[in-house]
């Protein structure tokens, strides 16, 4: 999958993969990616990824302009390996990304080791732990480990978390590079999330890794140092060893409740044995508690995932289809099934001269406050707002969740809309704003309930004669009119008045169609 890298700046290191669609950069929090730096506007710039795998950047009316290669641009087609400046930071874009090492020969398991630390273990003194400068090493870990803790706990922002991580790893043990790999959730492989060198030129592409040393901790779950990793009988027969030749290297599982969540690797190309155990057992003091602050950020990741997908069902699901869908015993899938429903279509009378008196800023307001209205009354008859078109919207009872009265919930739901509308008049008479009044028709028979359109954008909706001739009704009705089809009225039997009115013609329709005005009270 294509991504970002950023080699520079405050995010150095950062990885993110492109999804197809938008991703934005800019100073705002809602932004996909977020720069913290001088020179970098609210919305900055975006990166445009289409179907087919072309990636175009687009500066978003900067203040200080985004860089291509050097050049300025408005918008351009990326290129694997071209450079994008941004303020401060630089990104390099990678059109195939590959996430994991490349594979080498695994070595089978050998009897011989430098060294395996359980990576759950703490920084406890045992009684040979005496020593003067065994108690001030275990105190300075202590120190680090509370430091660790307090600071990783303070966000839950997984890429301000990494960032954390790595500036505490590089300013405690110093190696000359580091990456951090998670598990993606989805697939379930580990893929590098954050790269840093002491090289101002280094990538990631040139990590050096062996995948010998991560298949090792990912599958026994163990801390791993190597004082010469291109000396280590244990990895002699790797290939990724001897290419790159590391030095020093620690490599140590994420682990939380017996679940590998990714892995910290550092390496040091400088001078044999430059990490010694006691910088392991640190390393993995920092990786136990790097796990707790993952596994907290992801699982706000998810709630977060989760109250943005129940808050879009809710605005137009009453909540117990929301409930349905989000625990799983209702599916969101292309195609639809047949059911007897009630439908409500409003419809404001005199919308076009309204629109042509008013500001469309006045017209847009005005509409949401009246959607705003109608949608709550809706939900508290437990109806589903279908759509919104134009002026006019489109309620259903007895689709997602069917009840025995639903032709009477509608019918209470229509009269309390056009109460509400006389209370929202008032209010906006009081603020010298103009007003306007609804008509709403309803009908009662079978439509194709289902998701129309494409796996990319499906629309949960209703199709079917009910649903036209209710738009018909609320069209003819006037201001202040709640007009039923015969069905309706049959459905609702005697527990609402209503009064016979002339036949209506209505477009469509051969003959003309019987139709009933409800009555207060």
């Amino acid at each position: 999958m294509p991504r970002l890298f950023i080699r520079d700046g405050t995010a150095q290191g950062l990885l993110r993969e492109l999804d197809p669609g938008t991703t934005t950069i800019g100073r705002g929090r809602d932004c996909a990616i977020t720069l913290e730096s001088l020179g970098v506007s609210r919305r900055h710039a975006a990166v445009h990824l289409g179907p087919g795998g072309e990636a175009v950047i687009e500066d978003l009316g900067s203040k200080n302009g985004t860089l291509v290669n050097g050049t300025r641009i408005r918008r351009a087609v990326l290129g694997d390996g071209d450079e994008i400046a941004i303020g401060r930071a630089t990104f390099v874009y990678r059109a195939a990304a590959q996430d994991e090492p490349a594979a080498d020969e695994v070595a089978e398991p050998l009897v011989h080791t430098v060294l395996e630390v359980d990576p759950m273990r703490g920084v406890g003194l045992d009684d040979e732990a005496a020593d003067p400068a065994l108690l001030r090493t275990a105190h300075r870990h202590l120190a680090v480990l509370y430091r660790v803790g307090r600071t990783v706990s303070a966000t839950l922002n997984i890429h301000e978390l990494l960032k954390t991580l790595m500036g505490i790893v590089f300013e405690v043990l110093r190696p000359d590079e580091a990456f951090i790999m998670l598990r993606d959730e989805a697939t379930g492989a580990m893929k590098l999330r954050i790269f840093r060198s002491k090289a101002s030129t280094a990538t990631p592409e040139a990590v050096a890794v062996s995948r010998t040393i991560l298949d090792k901790v990912i599958r026994e779950r163990v801390a791993v140092l190597s004082s010469n990793a291109s000396a280590d009988s244990r990895f002699s027969g790797s290939r990724s060893v001897a290419r790159f030749r590391m030095m020093s290297t620690m490599c140590v599982p994420l682990v939380r409740e017996e679940k590998v969540l990714g892995v910290i690797h550092a390496a040091n190309r400088v001078s044999s044995g430059e990490f010694r155990e006691e910088d392991l057992q640190l390393f993995s003091g920092i990786a136990a508690q790097a796990a707790l602050a993952v596994e907290n950020a992801v699982l706000y990741r998810r709630i977060q995932q989760e109250v943005r997908r129940r808050s879009n069902l809710q605005r137009y699901l009453p909540p117990g289809a929301v409930d349905q869908i989000l625990d799983g015993t209702r599916e969101l899938n292309l195609g639809g099934e047949i059911r007897g429903v009630t439908v409500l279509f409003s419809d404001i009378r005199g919308f076009t001269r309204l629109s042509e008196e008013l500001p469309p800023n006045e017209v847009v307001g005005m509409l949401n406050d009246y959607f705003a209205e109608m949608t709550q009354i809706v939900f508290r008859h437990e109806g589903t707002v279908d759509k919104f078109i134009g002026d006019a919207l489109i309620a259903v009872f007895g689709a997602a969740v069917p009840h025995p009265d639903d032709p009477l919930r509608a019918a209470r739901a229509a009269a309390e809309m056009q109460a509400a509308m006389d209370m929202l008049n008032a209010r906006w008479e009081a603020q010298g704003r103009k007003t306007f009044r609804i008509g709403i028709g309803i009908t009662a028979g079978e439509v194709l309930y289902g998701n129309i359109g494409s796996e990319q954008r499906m629309e949960l909706t209703v199709i079917g004669d009910a649903v036209n001739l209710a738009a018909r009704l609320g069209a003819a009705a006037r201001g202040g009119e709640v007009l039923l089809s015969a069905p309706a009225r049959e459905a609702m039997g005697g527990a609402l008045r209503a009064e016979r009115m002339p036949p209506v013609e209505v477009q469509g329709k051969a003959a003309a169609v019987e139709v009933y005005r409800m009555l207060p009270g």
